[in-house]
């Protein structure tokens, strides 16, 4: 899958990427292609819900909170704009007519290498520029994007997010029972996933895998 949405960065000269995360019909995780979402001008008199995307000039900003927009928090230049936009933000979403994998019933992952304070994040994307590098940027994923509509809830829709370098393989029913009762993201998860999972590193270069240490 990795190999496909890489080729499909260099083939199509666009950002490509792949998506881990929980299928909300089938309780498997799924691993789908994705690309960047298309933002829409910024408008006046809008109503903007959380982590929708919008254009303004060359800019993307993400939205904060549910909002009405106007000209006091119009992004860059109103007066109250970062109250209520995060700047560059990529939205990502799944790229339509595409065959989606299943990973086997009972395994889980997470994507390695976000920010510090969320070590591992869900779900896990990866994605390649036009010249078929690894490309970290920080994204968003739209509550009214095909991705999320099919994704289990997680609270992963996160702006703070940023696309991994790698990945963390592990048995989730024995995840699930070292964890209870503790709210993911934690100590507990992070301490559990780097002692019990599998590190698959991502080569920056071609794209190919890599088992960690």
């Amino acid at each position: 899958a990795l190999a496909r949405a890489r080729a499909d960065a260099v083939g199509l000269q666009q950002l490509r990427g792949i998506a881990f995360f929980t299928d909300l019909a089938s309780g498997c995780i799924a691993v789908a292609v994705v690309q960047p979402d298309d933002a829409v001008p910024w408008q006046t008199g809008q109503n903007y819900r959380e982590y929708q995307v919008v254009t303004r000039g060359a800019g993307l900003y993400t939205a904060r909170k549910d909002h009405l927009s106007s000209a006091t928090n119009e992004p860059y230049v109103g007066t109250n704009w970062a109250a209520e936009w995060s700047a560059d933000s990529l939205a990502i979403d799944l790229v339509p007519d595409r065959d989606q994998l299943r990973l086997p019933t009972g395994i889980n992952i997470r994507g390695a290498g976000n920010v510090a304070t969320i070590p591992y994040v869900a779900p896990a994307v990866v994605l390649f520029d036009e010249n078929g590098q690894l490309y970290v940027r920080q994204y968003v994923i739209s509550p009214d994007s095909d991705l999320a509509t099919q994704m289990a809830p997680s609270g992963a829709i996160n702006q703070q997010a940023r696309s991994q370098i790698g990945l963390m393989l592990f048995e989730d029913e024995a995840f699930r029972n070292a964890t209870q009762g503790a709210t993911e993201p934690s100590a507990t998860h992070t301490s559990w996933i780097n002692e019990n999972a599998t590190p698959l590193l991502v080569n920056r270069y071609n794209g190919t895998i890599v088992k960690g240490e």
